[in-house]
């Protein structure tokens, strides 16, 4: 099977754009003195302009790349087994792929509701990026690994799916349970992005914003090992098809006009019901 450039370049581009942008965020944030330098959290680093900008700018980029690199994984595994009778494993599959969609439709809310602006809404698009992208999509699709055979896919690959999951199951039960003791220590929550070691809770805060930096990297590093699958098949780009409706000669009936154009030799035929005729129609010098 060929190289398939389409399912390849959302997984290259997706974390080449996260190891750019964000060292420029942070040192954003921290130059213009809204967040402290140790290990603020990731949505800190993204709620102030200017870094605000380059923040939503990128999460969005990412949600998009995320959401076509899971339509890919989704296409792939329905594909390979359509015809197996394996029904439970092709509804299962539709499930893991709702399920990833709305871990980055979170993914993009986060962007968009900064947390200084909508709190709510910043804290629901994190719970569905974050719980539904890792207890989730992680999950599901480490089932199903094991209950698939997929070309490219080991056992190796498979149990470092399973190892990625529970890693990431821990410092999200970790990461909830430290933020939720360290503002409960806090006295002063209208300085919450800004933490000192004197302060009460910051070793319960350093604890829960590394397990979120590290959950981030995880959920990457995840959708990163569909690379040795995405390289052993190939997909075929959309066709397009031409619909009108036109009046032939002097009849006053509406015949119908479909082009379908063949992108192999850029000709078209031009069918016209009603008449017996085919005219081949060459695109060429067009």
């Amino acid at each position: 099977m060929s190289l398939c450039i389409a399912a390849i370049q959302p997984l290259n581009t997706g974390p080449k754009l996260a190891a750019l942008i964000t060292p420029v965020r942070y040192a954003i944030a921290v130059a213009f003195k809204h967040v402290d330098p140790a290990f603020p959290y990731i949505s800190d680093t993204g709620t102030y302009p200017p870094e605000s900008c380059v923040f939503g700018q990128l999460l969005n980029i990412l949600a998009l790349l995320i959401g076509m690199t899971l339509y890919i994984r989704f296409r792939q595994v329905d594909e390979m087994y359509q015809s197996s009778g394996r029904r439970l494993l092709l509804v299962f599959n539709k499930f893991a792929f709702g399920i990833g969609l709305l871990a980055a439709a979170g993914v993009s809310i986060v962007a968009n509701f900064q947390e200084s602006n909508v709190l709510v809404g910043h804290v629901v698009g994190a719970v569905l990026a974050f719980a539904l992208g890792t207890l989730g999509y992680g999950w599901t699709q480490t089932i199903i690994s094991y209950r698939t055979r997929l070309p490219g896919s080991t056992h190796v690959l498979c149990h470092f799916r399973l190892t990625l999951c529970i890693f990431g199951t821990v410092l999200f039960l970790v990461g909830i349970t430290a933020s939720h003791l360290s503002f409960k220590k806090k006295k002063f929550i209208t300085s919450a992005k800004h933490w000192k070691p004197t302060d009460e809770g910051f070793a319960e805060h350093l604890v829960a914003t590394i397990s979120e930096w590290l959950l981030a990297i995880l959920n990457v590093a995840y959708l990163l090992t569909f690379l040795p699958e995405f390289k052993l098949f190939s997909m075929d780009p959309p066709q397009l098809n031409f619909h009108t409706t036109e009046a032939i000669g002097a009849t006053s009936d509406e015949v119908a006009l479909e082009i379908s154009r063949d992108t192999s030799n850029q000709t078209a035929l031009t069918k016209i019901d009603g008449l017996s005729n085919i005219k081949e129609v060459d695109y060429t010098h067009a």
